[in-house]
């Protein structure tokens, strides 16, 4: 049966998403790279990626080859992997190649070319012109290379007949839709009494990551979208183009798995401007964002460092309200409770605590590593407990204090996700090793549970009490249900399907939408 896998993968404080699909042969013959960078673990966690994206390239039907590079924007973790990757193939071009020859057939990307070039050298290359020069022999340089305009979105006027995948993959199977691509924040009064208008200008870091490329994965009525590093003004967008029901209806929502905007920080997915962290009207908008698209699952792919703080347990929160009830992974080392692990950034006191000697957990700011039944899955998954420190089980905002501090043999600093559709709709979820292959110990006791692992990394861990569940479109549940106590029946005993709120958003006027249908190419 033909399927789609979707995977995130672990590249520490970074982003990658690669794209698969499989025929009934279970051959990979289709694939496309929506970012692939790292800036913390880029060694640890992103050579491992880029080396296994390497080989799951070179076991493609035909030759390695991208139907599709999506860079949502020009920031180093998301796109400095990308010589990396290439470095391993030859190009089309190479006269007697001794390397496996990779095609790329599009390039999409957001923001600004010139943001494109890594480096302080007047020698290094483009990120986009390294990637051109992988361009099938009988395309011209730059000829399929697109620069996506201000406002683009795949959802223009009110005809689904005129909407407009950005690219699909494989023989038209797996459309990738653009909610919002290059967001700008309008325009702005110039002097006093003039009519004269002119763009308002989001500098720096915020408008290079309001500009990123919000794109959709859709296979089998099952929707993935990939955030890049969205602000708060980006799923404003987001929210204008969802208005339209039809275009809801295109992206089947809700969707199966949301990537947490820019990882899950705080700071810029409640901010609309550039300098409104954490206003009402942001926070209204985050949670019309999530209500439009009731995410089922959420990804976080993220890494400790200081200067970041994400994913926050705020924005988590947030966005996890319409998560499905069935837990899709569970780990082995927490299989007696259906729970998995996730490490967040909490600010300290957060969390109500149960069990606790206080009401409120943590007691400092930090990353902390919790238990989790919910559908939150990050990248960064385990940090090792210091002495008779606790990992509750948390979800925000409530703890629940646990026994079990320690865990032996440890799992594994990081982990990649893999969402498996297959062509009835079924969904599985899968786990990759990473990080060099993380902890032996733990995979050895994942084998002996589960058997061999396969060679490619992935396995498929299922549930310890019950068959691996497929995720149900009626499945709501609100944010603060309460964790049933220990000693209780499990938590999917007698679960039935919870009425869906009606959608209540509040999104302004969508401005008049852009008349270009094709992104343009660059000069």
């Amino acid at each position: 049966m033909s399927r789609m896998r979707f995977v995130v993968l672990d590249v520490g404080q970074g982003s990658a998403n690669f794209v698969e699909r499989y025929d009934d042969g279970d051959n990979l013959t289709a694939a496309a790279l929506i970012d692939v960078g790292s800036e913390q673990w880029k060694r640890l966690a992103g050579g491992p990626s880029v080396n296994w994206l390497a080989g799951r390239l070179q076991e493609m039907v035909g030759g390695p080859k991208l139907e599709a590079v999506v860079l949502s924007h020009s920031d180093s973790d998301h796109v400095n992997l990308v010589p990396n990757l290439l470095r391993l193939f030859d190009t089309p071009r190479k006269v007697n190649p001794t390397k496996p020859v990779l095609t790329v057939k599009e390039v999409f990307y957001g923001g600004d070319y010139a943001k494109y070039k890594k480096g302080k050298s007047d020698t290094s290359k483009n990120v986009i012109e390294q990637l051109d020069e992988y361009r099938p022999l009988d395309v011209e340089k730059g000829a399929r290379v697109y620069a996506l305009p201000d406002d683009w979105t795949s959802f223009e006027g009110s005809d689904p007949e005129e909407f407009y995948p950005l690219a699909w993959i494989g023989s038209g199977e797996i459309p990738l839709w653009v909610l919002i691509a290059n967001a700008t924040a309008g325009y702005e009064l110039v002097g006093n009494g003039s009519r004269k208008r002119k763009p308002v200008d989001l500098s720096g870091g915020y408008g290079i990551n309001t500009r990123s490329i919000v794109v959709a994965a859709v296979f089998s009525n099952r929707t993935i979208i990939a955030t890049g590093d969205a602000t708060g003004l980006t799923l404003q967008k987001c929210n204008r183009v969802l208005t339209g029901a039809d275009a809801r209806e295109v992206l089947h929502l809700p969707a199966l798995m949301v990537t947490a905007p820019h990882h899950g920080s705080d700071t810029t997915t409640y901010d609309l401007t550039g300098s409104s962290h954490g206003s009402d009207a942001a926070k209204r908008v985050v949670r019309n964002f999530a209500e439009f698209v009731k995410p089922m699952t959420l990804t976080a792919s993220a890494g400790e460092r200081t200067t970041f703080k994400h994913p926050a347990g705020t924005v988590i929160s947030d966005l996890g309200r319409y998560m499905a009830a069935e837990t899709l992974f569970i780990d082995d080392a927490l299989k007696a409770d259906d729970e998995h692990f996730c490490t967040m950034y909490w600010w300290s006191r957060t969390a109500d605590l149960v069990g606790g000697t206080t009401d409120k957990w943590p007691a400092s700011n930090d990353w902390y590593t919790s238990r989790t039944w919910r559908n939150l899955y990050t990248t960064d998954y385990f940090n090792s407990p210091g002495r008779n420190a606790a990992v509750p089980s948390a979800y925000p905002w409530q703890a629940y204090v646990e026994e079990q501090t320690r865990f032996v043999p440890a799992p594994p600093k990081g982990i990649a996700w893999g969402y498996e559709v297959a062509a009835d709709g079924k969904v599985d979820l899968k786990v990759a090793r990473s990080r060099s292959q993380g902890d032996p110990a733990y995979w050895a006791a994942v084998e002996r549970t589960h058997g061999p692992l396969p060679p490619d990394g992935f396995v498929w861990v299922p549930s310890a009490h019950r068959p691996q569940p497929v995720v149900r479109m009626t499945d709501d549940e609100p944010a603060d249900a309460r964790r049933p106590l220990a000693g209780r029946p499990p938590r999917t005993a007698g679960r039935g399907p919870r009425p869906r709120p009606s959608p209540s958003p509040d999104p302004e006027r969508a401005p008049p939408p852009p008349r270009t249908r094709r992104p343009r190419q660059i000069p």
